[in-house]
């Protein structure tokens, strides 16, 4: 009998592990890439408005991007209705703070997820579209932050775990870690 229970235990945690690793999303690193980063106030139909190039003289600030997801990230988001990505903004304000200040400088002010609609919308029918043509869909989103202080403003593109959702920058995969100065 005491064999018998162990074997009971051993198949149960068997059990428990196929279905902990079933309901696991895809990995943070399958789903998106970051492609295109632009500082502006507004943005229209069109795209974003006006650029700020590492300096913007007042708010609202926004931080427009565009991604290129796979199809494990299609298939998230129509079971899901939304990535598991958002904007941390945080500022570093200071006499001596530029735009090289060092992460620990920053303080937190606004965490901001990105949506995209639900797994049923035409926006998920474009995606797959894309995906079927091109074997990746482009995604364009922004955050906003309506009043901004003076200082340096940080946008880091995080996945729900904190895990840095990667940027092409430069032919190389870095973590998505965009500044402005606010004067």
């Amino acid at each position: 009998m005491g064999n018998r229970q162990r074997g009971s235990g051993r198949r149960f945690g068997c059990l428990i592990a196929i279905l902990a690793s079933w309901s696991l999303p895809v990995m943070a690193e399958d789903l998106v890439i970051g492609k295109n980063a632009i500082w502006t106030r507004s943005v229209g139909k069109r795209g974003p408005g006006p650029v700020h190039n590492g300096k913007a003289p007042f708010a609202p600030l926004l931080l427009w991007m565009t991604y290129q997801g796979s199809d494990p990230a299609l298939r998230y988001l129509r079971d899901h209705g939304a990535l598991p990505i958002r904007h941390r903004w945080s500022v570093a304000v200071g006499g001596e703070v530029d735009l090289e200040a060092p992460d620990d400088t920053f303080t937190e002010r606004l965490s901001v997820p990105l949506t995209v609609g639900s797994g049923a919308s035409p926006v998920i029918t474009k995606l797959a579209g894309q995906l079927a043509a091109q074997d990746v869909f482009t995604w364009r989103t922004w955050s906003k932050k309506e009043s901004v202080s003076r200082g340096i403003w940080r946008v880091e593109v995080l996945y729900d775990d904190d895990t840095p959702v990667k940027c092409d920058i430069g032919g190389q995969r870095r973590p998505c870690i965009f500044r402005i100065e606010i004067r």
